[in-house]
């Protein structure tokens, strides 16, 4: 036992104190904010914050994000009235729009939204897609020319089907004439 005690304080003194040290990314001054909110214990390069990660060195100006210009809002409308009814829309300059309109709707003692609208948007190709939905207490219910839908019935599955059906009642009756047989000899 005193070895044991011995070891542990060993252990304890041989530990070295655990840094609790947060480093935010390069982008932390452009990502909304002045980036006087964020101090850490050191001030550290890009150069040694990449080579603490292992992440690649960008540079002095660290991450840039994205290269591409902003897509222009066109119309935006959006109102909510507080009593569980809300209408909204949007257009983009890059032919992206969307409408939707929902109302609380009490479904089975539960309050629930229930939305409708559609959205539309043009392709790579030039098409333009719409899809119209419905979401409801029976989910999501996209429908759309281009939204593919579930094959037929094969005609063998539907007999066997009406089979089944067949044979329930068959045996419904089976059951019944034994009924009438056993009350008959009482």
């Amino acid at each position: 036992m005193k070895y044991f005690v011995v070891f542990v304080f060993a252990a304890c003194a041989a530990a070295e104190r655990l840094e609790n040290t947060y480093l935010p990314p390069n982008s932390a001054q452009s990502a909304g904010g002045s980036g006087n909110f964020l101090h850490t214990p050191f001030k550290a390069t890009p150069a040694a914050q990449a080579q603490l990660y292992n992440a690649p060195n960008r540079g002095a100006a660290g991450y840039s994000g994205p290269t591409a210009a902003p897509i222009a809002i066109l119309r935006l409308n959006n109102d909510n009235n507080g009593d569980g009814t809300y209408n909204f829309d949007f257009e983009t300059e890059n032919h992206i729009s969307q409408q939707e309109s929902g109302q609380l709707r009490n479904a089975g003692g539960e309050e629930a939204v229930v939305a409708q609208g559609s959205y539309s948007f043009t392709a790579p190709d030039g098409q333009i897609y719409t899809v119209n939905y419905v979401a409801d207490e029976n989910g999501f219910q996209p429908q759309g020319a281009h939204i593919p839908t579930a094959p037929p019935v094969p005609a063998e599955i539907l007999k066997m089907k009406n089979n089944k059906g067949d044979k329930k009642k068959k045996k419904k009756t089976n059951i019944n004439e034994k009924e009438r047989r056993r009350m008959r000899i009482r």
